[in-house]
């Protein structure tokens, strides 16, 4: 995990937001306890976690928004307790940090995606981790170049659209690589559907805030 430890960004009663390995949905966890010699988090169990038939081994991506920075965690469920207290607790197996220089602000997600470009016709599948209205980064196991124009084709849960982008950066994942991509405003159809998919996510965000810890089973 590097130089960065878990109490650098993180407190008790804290909020985090964790993708589900089997759905489009990410959730707005309270931090419950903090192991940093053991490199595990404890966090409040949500029951879309059984919704969406999540076990022990399955693994989370955890983010943490501070400072200016954005915090993202790899991690493995490792222990899910429903007595006395409803919580799991989280291996974490590695800890980026972003500077946070969007103007747009940056909202997790977990969205299958087709990747298309010059080299890949047929398309590379992948995953969309965040999403902002100026672009987006996926995780796929595919060498993509710095520079390359790809053709995204996301899969939302009651649709799909397709946007073109630009790769502006790659860093190394415990998944694969992660593209940092930046979306191009020829098609001002796929701009706004983009507007549109950001502001469903931003009321949905600002309503689960307002009951985090509330939906617990």
């Amino acid at each position: 995990m590097g130089n960065i430890k878990l109490r650098d960004f993180l407190d008790v009663q804290s909020t985090v937001k964790t993708g589900l390995p089997k759905s489009t949905d990410c959730i707005l966890n309270t931090v419950t306890a903090i192991y940093e010699e053991r490199g595990e988090v404890e966090i409040k169990f949500d029951e879309r976690y059984v919704a969406a038939l999540t076990m022990v081994g399955d693994d989370l991506r955890v983010t943490k928004t501070l400072d200016g920075y954005e915090y993202v965690m790899d991690t493995t469920i490792i222990k899910i307790q429903i007595e006395p207290t409803k919580s799991m607790v989280l291996k974490v197996h590695s800890i980026n940090r972003y500077t946070n220089l969007r103007k747009d602000e940056r909202y997790s997600v977990n969205y299958a995606v087709t990747i298309q470009s010059f080299s890949e016709e047929d398309g590379i599948f992948g995953v969309v981790v965040n999403i902002s209205v100026s672009g987006l980064a996926f995780v796929c196991r595919h060498n993509f170049i710095v520079g390359e124009t790809v053709r995204l084709s996301i899969l939302l849960p009651a649709s799909t659209f397709t946007i073109d982008g630009e790769i502006v950066r790659v860093t190394d994942s415990t998944k694969g690589n992660e593209y940092g991509v930046k979306f191009l405003r020829e098609d001002e159809d796929a701009i706004r559907d983009v507007k549109e998919l950001i502001e469903n996510i931003k009321e949905r965000e600002d309503r689960l805030s307002r009951i985090v810890g509330y939906h617990i089973l």
